[in-house]
């Protein structure tokens, strides 16, 4: 089964398309949606473009009770979000991604160690940010704070932002 958007877990402010792989915001403001598969342990991974919106808009993963309506991430302990500007946003703590990328509609990599609760992301470049490489050992960031099964998550902040998975 191919990862989707969840048209049951969504804003009204999102419309989804390409059999749910792609989600359009169509009202200013925090909207958000989940992906269809959650997962509690594991390495999971997954690609999306983070949405161009003035550095409001995320990508992300996010437990179940993350908020559809709230930015991703910050100041939250539901989820963890990257932004356009390279700051991934996880609780009250804002990361700075160790190269100089803007993210605005661009497809990053998602890596997350579910069992010991790390995560890591990549840019087109292909160079993995915020902690190295995994399989290299690199530290990735904390995911420990969020608990239960983690869902892709976007959030976007204008009408017409977009990502697709």
């Amino acid at each position: 089964m191919a990862l989707a958007w969840n048209p049951a877990d969504k804003s009204p402010n999102i419309t989804l398309s390409n059999a749910n792989t792609t989600a359009t915001q169509t009202a200013g403001g925090y909207y958000g949606v989940r992906g269809d598969v959650g997962h509690g342990a594991g390495t999971y991974y997954f690609e999306a473009i983070v949405p161009a919106s003035a550095n409001e808009g995320s990508i992300g993963l996010a437990n179940a009770s993350a908020s559809l309506s709230a930015p991703l991430g910050y100041g939250s302990r539901d989820g963890v979000g990257l932004y356009e500007d390279g700051t991934l946003w996880a609780e009250w703590n804002a990361y700075s991604a160790s190269v100089a990328q803007y993210y605005s509609a661009v497809r990053v990599g998602i890596l997350a160690n579910l069992t010991t609760r790390r995560l890591w992301m990549r840019g087109p470049t292909g160079a993995w940010i915020f902690g190295g490489n995994p399989a290299s050992g690199g530290a990735g960031i904390d995911l420990s704070h969020i608990t239960g099964a983690l869902f892709p998550m976007m959030v976007g902040y204008g009408a017409g932002n977009t990502s697709t998975l």
